[in-house]
């Protein structure tokens, strides 16, 4: 589908050009009209993302040379899954800048910054198509989420912070290594790519091991959640909105878009230990707000991960035959 323009890119470009635009504001109501202006345009500027077609194939496909040298390459596109992950993230931005509009009255510019910054780089998450590009996005988005706790946070926001920061940077180094077994074994960092090739289980195994407890950690699973309450607690409204919201989900959105096509068998064969979730340990800590909306978060996104059945496979399968039939550079 081509509509004279890379969707995706300006999509995730636009929102970074708008934060550096911010350091020539200096009104703190005026850095929030434009922000707040800037998030109305970006949904806008996501109209044509209607246009998708419910099919297997990846659309709006963008694919340029990277690194040519080490097989890098700027590549996104969005499918059923990635593309609502795309809208909602599109939705909570408004949101984050409303909710933040009296709370915050300390650094305003840098932190409509860090509000912008963010969804430039989840909306990089959901839609990029390499391994490597994924995970700059993936690291990129940790900055702004790291610095929304410890400055706009609350009494503890020290401790909140730097417990987020080192969990999620073991939980990037497993995923790290993850990307480099692929590129070694599979020859390339293009997903759709590797999904059309199979592995054996012994890489498999291995290989969901590290990516697994990568998501765990984000999602978060037990027992790799005790970052969450403090970081929920002593986050500011937005950043509790965003973490509920986007930041959660991305731990499941890559146990879809990476451990089932990519793993599919040491996916099946470790599903009944994936349905193990911690809302036992929940419920002990129900004083704080935050656990009533994430008991959702770690009992049934993991549970409907862990049922991968062999229908799903097959769903898998098809795709990839699919997406074969579709070299399309651009879109």
């Amino acid at each position: 589908m081509d509509f004279g323009y890379p969707v995706l890119t300006l999509l995730i470009v636009f929102p970074l050009v708008a934060a550096c635009g911010l350091f020539f504001l200096r009104a703190p109501q005026v850095v929030r009209m434009f922000t707040f202006v800037v998030s109305i345009i970006e949904l806008l500027l996501a109209v044509p993302l209607f246009g998708y077609k419910p099919n297997a194939d990846f659309q709006f496909v963008e694919r340029i040379d990277w690194v040519h040298k080490w097989g890098l390459e700027y590549y996104l596109g969005v499918d059923g899954i990635s593309i609502l992950m795309v809208w909602l993230t599109l939705a909570v931005l408004p949101l984050c800048v409303m909710c933040s509009w009296t709370y915050i009255g300390k650094r305003v510019k840098e932190f409509h910054f860090c509000l912008l910054f963010m969804t430039s780089a989840v909306l990089g998450v959901f839609c990029a198509l390499d391994l490597v590009l994924f995970y700059v996005f993936w690291e990129a988005m940790l900055i702004p989420m790291y610095l929304l706790i410890a400055v706009w946070g609350g009494d503890d926001r020290k401790y909140a912070s730097l417990k987020f920061f080192l969990y999620t940077l073991a939980g990037s180094t497993l995923l790290l290594a993850a990307i480099v077994a692929f590129r070694i074994t599979g020859g390339t960092f293009a997903i759709p790519e590797l999904m059309e090739k199979t592995f054996s289980f012994r890489f498999q195994f291995w290989a969901f091991l590290a990516m697994a407890l990568a998501f765990a950690i984000k999602v978060p699973m037990f027992p790799f959640h005790t970052w969450l309450p403090a970081a929920h607690v002593q986050a500011p409204s937005a950043g509790s909105v965003i973490l509920a919201a986007v930041l959660l989900k991305m731990g499941t959105y890559g146990f879809l878009r990476f451990c089932l096509p990519l793993t599919p068998a040491a996916s099946e064969y470790s599903s009944p230990s994936s349905t193990a979730g911690p809302l036992p340990w929940a419920r002990r800590i129900s004083r704080n707000l935050w656990p009533t909306h994430q008991w959702g978060t770690w009992g049934s996104s993991p549970l409907a991960y862990s049922c991968s059945t062999s229908a799903a496979l097959k769903a898998r399968s098809s795709r990839c035959s699919t997406t074969a039939s579709s070299p399309a550079r651009s879109s």
